[in-house]
């Protein structure tokens, strides 16, 4: 068998990875192996969310990266590959898949995302129309294709389909694939529209402030409306973080979302929201009452 020559990876190209294998450990040999296939070292973003909400704020860290990948501006965008694992095994997922949540990937200009195709890592972008229909990867079909090609020999491709570090093994290979033009085996599938998110925080930053999966089209959103919180709490509505005068909790435009749909945020000028509201991330973050003040 030949070895097959490798089509360039396009120039310029950047990478993401986000996950939730992000011990130091797993992150060390996910970017040796990008740097590797890529040659550059990606950025890398380890979710801190408790596991049943890893998925949620997977969406969130998602759309961020795709926003940050966009300029703005008229200039060529450049390549970008983002990796997104977050794909549980357990008893529910083995009823349906053999070894966990296969994954799936979708284009959006410059960018090739790879991510679970079950769960919540797409919903937020769904829910944004960054994507309605994904490709559906099957790994074992991958790995025979690639094998056959001369990519990897055949026992490579064995031990692949049973890694349980499929983020590791199998996500960057066919990315890298991918972003030399390769044509994999897929199955377009549109992407699964969540009841859920329900009004949530997806993360909480460094401030204490909290991002949440609100938009302000969900909210009578007017600066100066009182906005009534999942613990009781009012929360005055403010266009900027500047606005909020110091100590007053409130909903504010936050930076986080892609181009002009930005998510709410929960804040406290000079405070810590989360903290004084005991919100996490997955929490929820509105009340049964949307209230309008006397001077909204």
């Amino acid at each position: 068998m030949t070895t097959p020559e490798l089509a360039p990876i396009p120039e310029g190209l950047q990478g993401t990875i986000i996950t939730d294998c992000a011990d130091a450990n797993a992150r060390a040999r996910q970017e040796i192996r990008f740097k590797h296939l890529f040659g550059v070292i990606p950025t890398f973003v380890g979710l801190t969310a408790e596991r049943d909400f890893q998925d949620l704020e997977a969406a969130g860290q998602l759309v961020d990266a795709l926003d940050a990948a966009d300029t703005h501006t008229t200039y060529r965008q450049a390549p970008n590959v983002i990796l997104a694992n977050v794909a549980p095994r357990g008893d529910d997922i083995r009823e349906h898949w053999e070894n966990g949540t296969p994954f799936c990937y979708f284009k959006l200009g410059a960018n090739t995302v790879l991510a679970p195709y079950e769960g919540r890592a797409l919903a937020l972008a769904g829910r944004l129309g960054l994507v309605r229909t994904a490709r559906l990867l099957d790994v074992p079909s991958v790995t025979r294709t690639l094998a056959q090609d001369g990519v990897i020999k055949k026992y490579i491709a064995k031990a692949i389909d049973n890694s349980q570090f499929r983020s590791l093994h199998f996500l960057p290979l066919a990315a890298s694939e991918l972003a030399r033009g390769r044509s994999l085996p897929n199955e377009k599938l549109p992407v699964p529209v969540l009841s859920e998110p329900a009004p949530a925080a997806w993360y909480v930053d460094s401030f204490g402030n909290v991002k949440t999966t609100l938009l302000k089209s969900d909210l009578p959103f007017k600066p100066g409306r009182v906005i009534t919180l999942a613990g009781g709490q009012k929360a005055t509505c403010y266009r900027r973080l500047t606005d909020v005068p110091t100590g007053e909790l409130a909903i504010t435009i936050g930076s986080s979302g892609y181009r002009t749909r930005r998510w709410l945020e929960v804040v406290i000028q000079k405070g810590d929201a989360a903290a004084e509201l005991g919100i996490k991330i997955g929490s929820p973050v509105l009340g049964d009452i949307v209230q309008t003040p006397a001077n909204g």
